[in-house]
């Protein structure tokens, strides 16, 4: 008699594995899986061990859906390069908002005072299998090698939490009008922090070739080169 799925997944999670992915194929099962390192395990078995976000606000964006989509098989860009470019370069000017919810009075007070803001936001749009993801090519480009999560600015990550730097341009209540933000329409808001240049280094700042040239290519909206099979 075969077991049930739910069955399979206590026991691969009693031994200390991971889940990433189960299919039913009707006759067998296939599944996707990564061991958890022992002191990981431990942790998990600690009640004190969860981390619980409450989002403080909500991103009301004209962005509908983000440019690149997480999945099982890494990241791809939705639609044509040059059209996200364009996008890209239309968001400084672009008017966001971002209201903050009921009951944090005060929360806002002495915020005008500040000409940017750090909004960092919940990538609500990322799949369960996209943060699975440890390796991707960046912006979903073949013709740049893989690289470790942690060394893009990928949407797909274990804890899609992101980050962007904005203009503030008003403040109205519990809603504050932004420049700049790239996040897409309903993305729930963690946390908001005042731009202060000098937290952030000016000099010896050095970033990967490729990470330069992609840059360069958004900046100057060149179209990239054919990906490699």
């Amino acid at each position: 008699m075969r077991i049930s799925a739910e069955e399979l997944e206590r026991t691969i999670t009693k031994h200390g594995f991971r889940k990433l992915s189960l299919c039913d194929l009707g006759y067998n099962y296939l599944i996707q899986f990564r061991k958890i390192p022992e002191e990981l395990t431990d942790l998990l078995k600690q009640k004190d061990a969860s981390i619980v976000l409450h989002p403080v606000g909500i991103i009301r964006s004209k962005i509908e859906k983000p440019f690149l989509v997480a999945g099982e098989e890494g990241l791809k860009m939705q639609g044509d390069l040059k059209d996200a470019v364009v996008k890209i370069h239309e968001m400084p000017g672009e008017i966001s908002n971002i209201i903050i919810y009921e009951g944090l009075d005060g929360i806002l007070d002495g915020i005008e005072e500040y000409s940017h803001l750090v909004i960092l936001y919940w990538a609500h749009k990322v799949p369960e299998e996209g943060r699975s993801l440890t390796r991707v090519h960046p912006m979903g480009r073949e013709d740049i090698p893989e690289k470790g999560i942690f060394c893009t600015c990928s949407p797909a990550r274990p804890n899609p939490v992101l980050m962007t730097v904005v203009h503030l341009k008003g403040r109205k209540g519990n809603v504050l009008e932004v420049l700049g933000l790239d996040a897409v329409d309903g993305s729930p808001v963690i946390d908001i922090k005042p731009y202060v240049k000098d937290f952030f280094p000016q000099e010896d700042v050095h970033i990967p070739e490729w990470m330069q040239r992609l840059q360069e290519e958004v900046n100057k909206g060149k179209s990239p080169n054919k990906t490699q099979s």
